[in-house]
């Protein structure tokens, strides 16, 4: 008489590999697209900054007149904040283009198929 591990063993079977595709290729499709929204962040951020920045600079006088401050030009100490603000958000996106290239390896260990990363 079969014990109860070997009752398991032998009623034992392996999911298909069609399902194990499929929830591979959901968990990679969740991680890409989770990270193509940090990085749509990133770059809407550091966009808008930098656009907030070049208006300021080269339009000093439109701003003023809708301003109540009498000085519109940035502070060297605020122009620094700018600077470094700009430096963590490219260090970040750097950081997410390695991500991008590591979801691109994970479908290659699965062998699904997919944009390359960085595209």
């Amino acid at each position: 008489m079969p014990t109860v591990l070997e009752r398991a063993i032998a009623g034992f079977t392996a999911r298909s590999s069609k399902r194990n595709a499929a929830i591979d290729g959901a968990r990679i499709a969740s991680l890409a697209e989770s990270i193509d929204a940090v990085i749509a962040g990133l770059v809407a951020e550091r966009t808008g900054l930098i656009r907030r920045v070049k208006r300021l600079l080269d339009e000093p006088e439109t701003l003023a007149k809708c301003s109540s401050a009498s000085n519109v030009q940035p502070s060297k100490s605020e122009l620094k904040r700018v600077e470094n603000r700009l430096r963590s958000l490219d260090l970040q996106l750097s950081e997410c283009r390695h991500i991008e290239g590591a979801i691109a390896n994970l479908r290659g260990l699965t062998g699904g198929t997919g944009r390359a990363a960085g595209v």
